[in-house]
């Protein structure tokens, strides 16, 4: 992972917190344009969301999930997700 990789994945973290914020807020039309997503155990369903209005712009996707860990929709969330499927058809 080089420079450019760390600086957006910490950049993607602010806007999961904000997104995660206005959802809480029942913000609607919350329309974002992301390019690189990394996918984590306490963000997956938060960057899932985000994600799925950006498959067309989709460049960068790292899915970092450690197997032995249980995976939380998000921190505020204590189940488990079980299941999620990221559909990848319309990715450039």
């Amino acid at each position: 992972m080089d420079k450019y990789d760390y600086a957006s994945f910490k950049f993607q973290d602010i806007i999961v917190v904000g997104f995660r914020e206005a959802l809480s807020n029942e913000q609607a039309g919350i329309h974002l344009t992301l390019s690189h997503f990394r996918v984590r155990e306490f963000n997956l369903m938060d960057v899932y969301n985000i994600l799925t209005d950006n498959t067309s712009n989709i460049q960068v996707l790292n899915v970092d999930l450690e197997m032995n860990r249980y995976i939380h929709s998000s921190p505020a969330h204590i189940e488990s997700t079980s299941h999620v499927e990221f559909d990848l058809t319309s990715c450039p």
